[in-house]
């Protein structure tokens, strides 16, 4: 049944929440940056596990993103947050309509025309989908309008995870740990859910021969889903196709000298083209901390992991809950992008996969940050021929319930 979030708290300015503070000093190269009063701050706090967040932008240039709100201004509820100046300022909408349900552990969103879904779970291992309109949305705009509990389990996970995919006819794929022994390892339970009614289907196991502690996806054409997913005994990257209507691809091995013991080492996948063919890129932190990458077309892998950081990259920092790779994905027509944060300074740092060059020379984007999360990374619309990315990171104070988001741009080449 599809259920409307009940309010949650009075309307207002939320109790509890730090004031807007002024953005914090970083180095960044002239012309990396073009939009006046960024980087932008978002109040809340970010979700645990390194998801995926966005960022959104609708029709009218507003862009969005789903934060953690804090303990004294309810219990830890998803935010949706928009920012209607280019990510210079940020405020929530429809607090009154919150999903009820907090403890946002593990997040994924996902942006299907004018709604944007949002999976978490939560450290009991129960996981949400919910979802709201953008401005541009006729029936429900800036408004969640889905709070649906999908999977619940009587063993709470020592970890959480849950990833979305669009199917191609407007429902959606629901990937979550599930079926622990214990409280770890897990196996991957998929759901198919319905946005016109809220239902989700039963579970099936997405590879019921594997212990995994890590599952990422995202949508192609012709309705196909693809997955990318680590085998925790083995410490390998796998992945395997979901069709529509619940077929799946055989899996394949997609590494070659295994991945890092942390247990969330992917990043999330993209899709792109290469030579007029849908290609699917994801990238993961090797054993020795070092981001590579890899890609698929047909269910096979086109080649050799190729190494996309110069340096080991930030793995489960030491003063936050995000026990994964701080790193993201993004991507436009045939080239990926991708930003990630040293493990020496913590700084921001940009890498490029073109056709013809492969992975180019690693840029620094900012420093002085002590960036620990960076779940997000956006294409934005094309400002003077060349692409603009905007990202989401977190500069702490770390630590659960603590830490400071914010949205800043960066210019490739320029």
């Amino acid at each position: 049944m599809l259920l409307v979030a009940g309010c949650t708290g009075p309307s207002g300015p939320p109790a509890g929440e730090p004031p807007d503070a002024a953005p914090e000093s970083s180095a960044r190269a002239p012309g990396t940056t073009a939009t006046p009063g960024l980087p932008g701050l978002l109040t809340g706090i970010m979700p645990e596990a390194h998801g995926h967040l966005g960022p959104s932008i609708d029709g009218n240039g507003n862009l969005y993103t789903v934060v953690e709100d804090f303990p004294d201004d309810g219990d830890n509820e998803p935010k949706a947050m928009r920012s209607t100046d280019g990510g210079a300022t940020w405020s929530e909408i429809d607090r009154e309509g919150r999903p009820s349900a907090g403890d946002l552990e593990a997040d994924w969103l996902v942006q299907v025309g004018t709604r944007i879904w949002f999976g978490y779970q939560k450290s009991n291992g129960s996981v949400f989908v919910s979802a709201f309109g953008t401005s541009d949305d006729r029936i429900d705009p800036d408004t969640w309008s889905v709070a649906e509990k999908v999977h619940e389990t009587e063993i709470e996970p020592e970890d959480q995870w849950v990833s979305l995919a669009a199917r191609g006819d407007g429902d959606l794929w629901v990937l979550y740990a599930t079926d622990p022994t214990s409280r770890q390892p897990y196996r991957i339970g998929v759901r198919p859910f319905s946005a016109a009614t809220g239902d989700a289907g039963d579970e099936f196991l997405l590879d019921p021969d594997r212990t995994v502690s890590q599952a990422v996806a995202v949508a192609g054409a012709g309705g196909v889903t693809h997955v990318f997913y680590k085998d925790h005994a083995e410490r390998q990257v796998f992945y395997r196709s979901l069709a529509a209507d619940g077929t799946l691809g055989p899996s394949v091995r997609v590494d070659t000298d295994g991945a890092h013991r942390v247990r969330a080492p992917l990043t999330n996948p993209v899709v792109h083209r290469v030579d007029g063919a849908e290609v699917v890129t994801v990238a993961w932190a090797d054993e020795s901390g070092v981001l590579q990458a890899a890609s698929v077309e047909d269910g096979r892998v086109t080649g050799a992991p190729r190494q996309v950081s110069d340096v080991p990259i930030v793995i489960d920092p030491a003063d936050t809950t995000n026990r994964g790779a701080v790193a993201h994905l993004a991507a436009d027509g045939s080239t990926v992008h991708a930003v990630y944060a040293d493990e020496a300074a913590q700084d921001v740092w940009y890498d490029v996969l073109t056709d013809e060059a492969g992975w180019g020379t690693d840029a620094e984007v900012a420093d002085g940050l002590e960036t620990q999360w960076l779940p997000g990374l956006l294409v934005l619309p094309d400002r003077g021929g060349a692409p603009v990315l905007g990202y989401l990171y977190d500069t702490g104070p770390h630590g659960d319930d603590s830490g400071i988001i914010r949205y800043d741009e960066h210019l490739p080449g320029r």
